[in-house]
């Protein structure tokens, strides 16, 4: 017996299914009444599947199977394979180009936060920078510094996150959906840690830089 959580309901696995020309390794059938008691739907299907006569045309089928429920309860609407399949890849690019949006979001607000915290701790150590150029630290040098720190700090975040990612795609909820964790997208993640920790302490770096020894100095007192 396995139990799944998304739908709370206890299953027997009755037998595997043989190969048919398609992959099946990911899918599981259930007999329709059993998932519509599970769900508390019973009599409600969200889609039906036809095949027209031979020498019936789709959308002259579709048109007759619209005609004979349009007075049901509730109304049907049928389109042939391909139009749902496209719909389906319309809606699904769509929700990838909303994706891509809060990704890029996301990537502007951490480094607007890195940023942030960097610079609040530049700040906080213009007494340290002024004793550095005083005794003969090229600028170059502590903006070189700033960056390093800045860089070393973005990617143990990075480190932590990919860590934790393992973690959660290590549940079984991750494994149900088909969630996985590759090399690439450990790279990409890499990536974006040092691209948020090179962006995020470069203005830091070049204030802290340019700031005079004897200004440094005077600030903190």
């Amino acid at each position: 017996e396995v139990m799944i959580k998304a739908l709370n309901l206890k299953v027997r696995i009755a037998g595997e299914i043989p190969e048919q020309g398609v992959d099946l390794a990911d899918y599981m059938l259930v007999k329709l009444k059993y998932l519509q008691n599970a769900r508390n739907a019973v009599g409600v299907i969200s889609y039906v599947m036809v095949s027209p006569a031979s020498g019936v045309g789709a959308n002259l089928a579709a048109s007759a199977i619209d005609k004979a429920f349009a007075y049901a309860p509730v109304r049907t609407k049928t389109v042939s394979a391909a139009s749902y399949a496209q719909a389906i890849i319309e809606t699904f690019m769509g929700f990838l180009d909303y994706l891509e949006f809060i990704k890029v979001l996301v990537v502007l607000i951490t480094i607007l936060v890195a940023t942030n915290s960097l610079a609040m701790n530049v700040r906080e150590r213009y007494r340290e920078i002024g004793i550095l150029k005083a005794i003969g630290l090229p600028p170059s040098l502590i903006m070189m510094l700033i960056l390093v720190e800045s860089v070393l700090l973005s990617l143990i975040g990075g480190t932590i996150g990919i860590l934790l990612s393992f973690g959660v795609m290590g549940s079984k909820a991750a494994s149900l959906s088909g969630m996985s964790l590759s090399h690439t997208t450990i790279f990409i993640g890499v990536l974006f840690a040092l691209f948020i920790g090179i962006f995020g302490g470069l203005l830091p770096a070049i204030t802290g830089a340019r700031i005079k020894s004897i200004e440094a100095l005077q600030i903190i007192r």
